[in-house]
């Protein structure tokens, strides 16, 4: 006998997509880049993942984040509020406008 059932109804239009996994483990997707700083010599950037409350957000290297999720957006604006240049990671101030 065996363990399967009949499916009853209409098939589905398409298959369920399988959660992403990544060497047999669960790997959620990122929903939002929260902040990036400058850690330990390299950017770090804080990611909040779907279906994860914003408390259990993780850091991770700029640099593995973009490998994993290439298409990704990370937000220029992070970055500037971080105080630093987007390409370079050099840090930088506004220079205030001379009055006269």
């Amino acid at each position: 006998m065996g363990l399967l059932k009949r499916h009853r109804g209409d098939p589905p239009a398409t298959p369920a997509s399988l959660a992403p996994t990544f060497d047999g483990r669960y790997t959620p997707a990122p929903a939002k880049a929260l902040r990036v700083q400058w850690r330990r010599d390299t950017w770090q950037v804080l990611i909040q993942w779907h279906g994860f409350p914003e408390e259990d957000a993780t850091w991770e290297s700029v640099d593995e984040f973009r490998s994993f999720y290439p298409d990704f957006q990370l937000e220029d604006e992070l970055f500037e509020k971080a105080g630093r240049d987007v390409m370079t990671g050099i840090q930088y101030s506004r220079r205030r406008p001379s009055s006269g």
